[in-house]
């Protein structure tokens, strides 16, 4: 009981309603017709605060202002000025306008982030892309959206058999994936051959994902993704990404009041908790010093037993974290690295990597702000594991939305 404002995107549609039971409500709205135009994406909003300009040609990131304000079609280009690599060591090439990634090895992926985060609520998100390599040989690709579409439990789509409910494709063609989301967190997942599926092309996968609170804020600031992963053709195997857009989405200006967490200090500060939930693997974090870095923080496991080995912060409001990061996967394919943040029941996953990063690789990520905890883990999932898994960090800093 009590009194309410009830509003969509901004457009108040029940002003002041007071309620003296708990009884479920509802409201009825006119839809305008969403048939979609000759140009790209549709043609016309739900509510005149959203209507698109009258210009639809999408505007390449690396030119553009950090904020959307008259165009809010966005095409993010496909070179490694926009996207970064996650920590894996697999060739991406450029080519005609398209990023080329290649299997780091036998079952070893690959995977880029988007630099830019996105203001994804009420947006559509096309991916044209396509798988390479033996169509008989076992891997599998996902694009996505972090926080909302997982690339972990199997792959969405995959080569040599289906598995866990994926989509088995059985050629080299172009896929077209869309993913719609609403204001209030609910995204369905279209993908489809020929053209996308707005457009008459036809429909080989749709998934929802519905709403959670989590998800809906996790849209508010959200980078994008593509990877293929356990490619048993190694590099023989590739996936090709020759167009990202977003209609209808924000490019947002990341935080500048930042935080430093670690910044080359003698021993891992105090805020930092180290957690091993396997008694008979080796969990270790410390700080380790060379010449060429200075002091960075370095996490260690080996044994042969399935656990995790975390190091986790918890600090409330956070928007992003920021941090360098280099990894060494040795032995089989059952150690992981993974960075992640959790809140509650809720986890999300930024990128998990089976493989070693070929250097230092510089990330900056956006969280919830509801999140509580950032965690860096060490993690093995198979007892057969027998080697060993490391993680060095540096220039860790956490990212408000205002000091």
């Amino acid at each position: 009981p009590g009194r309410y404002t009830f509003s969509i995107d901004g457009m108040v549609i029940a002003d002041g309603s007071e309620f003296e039971t708990s009884e479920y409500v509802s409201f009825s709205l006119p839809i305008p017709s969403l048939e979609p135009s000759a140009s790209f994406g549709p043609s016309q909003s739900l509510y005149p605060s959203l209507q698109p300009s009258t210009s639809h040609a999408p505007t390449e990131i690396s030119s553009m202002s950090p904020t959307c304000q008259d165009d809010c079609n966005v095409t993010i280009a496909m070179n490694l000025d926009d996207w970064v690599q996650a920590p894996y060591s697999g060739m991406i090439s450029e080519a005609n306008g398209t990023l080329k990634m290649y299997g780091s090895s036998e079952r070893i992926g690959n995977m880029v982030l988007s630099k830019e985060w996105f203001n994804l609520q009420g947006s559509t998100v096309y991916f044209k892309w396509k798988p390479g390599g033996d169509v008989g040989t076992y891997a599998h690709f996902n694009p996505g959206i972090d926080g909302v579409y997982s690339r972990h439990g199997g792959g969405r789509f995959t080569f040599g058999n289906s598995y866990i409910g994926s989509t088995l494709l059985v050629s080299n063609d172009w896929v077209y994936t869309m993913i719609s989301c609403t204001g209030f967190g609910e995204c369905t997942l279209r993908s489809a051959k020929n053209d996308y599926a707005d457009q008459g092309g036809e429909i080989i996968r749709e998934e929802t994902k519905t709403r959670t609170v989590v998800q809906q804020e996790s849209l508010q600031a959200s980078c994008l993704y593509f990877s293929i992963s356990d490619p048993y053709g190694g590099t023989d195997q590739f996936a090709v990404l020759q167009e990202v857009k977003i209609v209808n989405g924000t490019l947002i200006e990341k935080p500048t009041a930042g935080v430093s967490l670690y910044d080359g200090d003698d021993i891992i500060p105090t805020l930092f908790t180290i957690k091993n939930n396997s008694a008979t693997s080796t969990c270790l974090w410390d700080v380790e010093h060379n010449e060429q870095e200075g002091n960075v923080i370095k996490g260690i496991m080996s044994g042969s037993h399935t656990g995790d080995c975390y190091l986790s912060v918890n600090i409330d409001n956070v928007r992003g974290v920021s941090f360098s990061m280099k990894t060494v996967v040795a032995g089989n394919i059952y150690g992981r690295i993974i960075m992640s943040y959790s809140s509650g029941d809720y986890d999300d996953v930024f990128f998990t990597s089976i493989g070693s990063s070929g250097g230092w690789k510089e990330y900056w990520l956006p969280t919830v702000k509801s999140s509580n905890e950032l965690q860096w883990k060490l993690s093995q999932y198979s007892g057969y594991f027998d080697g060993t898994e490391s993680i060095w960090l540096k220039d860790v800093k956490v990212w408000f939305d205002e000091t």
